[in-house]
């Protein structure tokens, strides 16, 4: 849904911008759920962002959360 967001906001045009000017617009996007609070989905997006935005900008990054017992390895072990 980032993306799609960001790749029509690129498109957007308006002529008090300049119809030649690009917008782009960069996202971090973190899980929410029971595993995650509020608070550190929220730090997780923030990082993320600001990752997209070193990475050339108008892009979407995705931040990860390892939950302890997913890691098929450590299952295995």
């Amino acid at each position: 849904m980032a993306d799609t967001i960001r790749s029509e906001f690129r498109r957007y045009r308006h002529e008090l911008i300049g119809e030649d000017t690009e917008l782009s617009a960069s996202f971090g996007v973190a899980a929410y759920g029971r595993e995650h609070s509020m608070k550190s989905a929220f730090q997780l997006a923030d990082k993320t962002l600001y990752q997209a935005k070193a990475n050339g900008r108008n892009r979407v990054c995705r931040g990860t959360v390892e939950v302890p017992g997913t890691n098929l390895l450590e299952k295995a072990a």
